[in-house]
């Protein structure tokens, strides 16, 4: 009986001293895009993580880590965590995760009675595509703002696209038409009280990241104005987000 109490009080002594490592630490790695936080594997969202976060991560199951957060249990793509220790996330082979890096050709074409839109998120993310018209929907796909879509039908609140050989559905209110926000003129030239310089974004919105600067006197060409900002190309082929109100029209 002593003997066995006390291996009880090493065990703990051991405990105490060398605790177990019951998650291995991995870093947020979405150049610079928030990774969003799941109640569950495709489940409802629930905050976000910026990139260069640490995460504690329990286990790695089927494309998805598993974390404590809050006091619970939730979810995270594991394909944008990266090991602490600069090791690479093993992908599991059963399910494949939703992309964050499709090709412009392999998302969305053209198809006849369709009309073009363009993701147009006014915050940091992507756009969630999903194989139905829910919220509960299976995630199929993450497209950054600036992706060109094709619309067949619409209700409400979603949008049903061309997506690859098939169908599915994004929330409308992250579209805008290409025919309805094009600009009048195509080139404009940035006009600052200050002539100082412009905040370049990488979304509209002062909510997304300063991306480049443009000084006064600039020109840049505008392809599409949508409440209050414009998509522009600078230097030769840069692209970005600038308000509106410091561009004026070369007629």
């Amino acid at each position: 009986m002593k003997r066995l109490v006390c291996l009880v009080v090493a065990a703990i002594l051991m405990m105490t001293l060398f605790p177990i490592a019951l998650a291995d630490t991995y870093v947020v790695n979405t150049q610079d895009e928030p990774l969003n936080i799941r109640t569950e594997p495709q489940g409802g969202y629930d905050g976000i993580l910026r990139q260069g976060t640490l995460v504690d991560v329990i286990s790695i199951k089927d494309g998805w880590a598993s974390f404590m957060h809050n006091g619970k249990v939730e979810y995270l793509y594991a394909e944008y965590l990266r090991p602490a220790n600069g090791a690479s996330v093993a992908k599991s082979s059963r399910v494949s995760s939703p992309s964050a890096s499709i090709s412009q050709q392999e998302i969305s074409h053209y198809e006849e009675g369709s009309w073009m839109m363009e993701a147009w998120i006014p915050a940091p993310g992507r756009l969630i595509v999903r194989k139905t018209a829910s919220e509960t929907g299976k995630c199929i796909a993450r497209l950054p703002i600036g992706t060109t879509l094709y619309v067949v039908d619409e209700d409400e609140t979603w949008a049903e696209i061309v997506f690859k050989n098939g169908r599915a559905f994004v929330k409308k209110e992250f579209l805008v038409s290409h025919e309805e926000c094009a600009p009048e003129y195509s080139t404009y030239q940035v006009k600052l009280p200050d002539e100082t310089h412009l905040n370049v974004r990488t979304g509209p919105s002062t909510a997304c990241e300063v991306c480049d600067f443009i000084n006064h006197g600039k020109y840049v060409s505008v392809s599409l104005i949508h409440d209050g900002w414009a998509k522009i190309t600078y230097n030769t082929g840069k692209t970005g987000y600038v308000q509106v109100k410091f561009l004026a029209a070369m007629y």
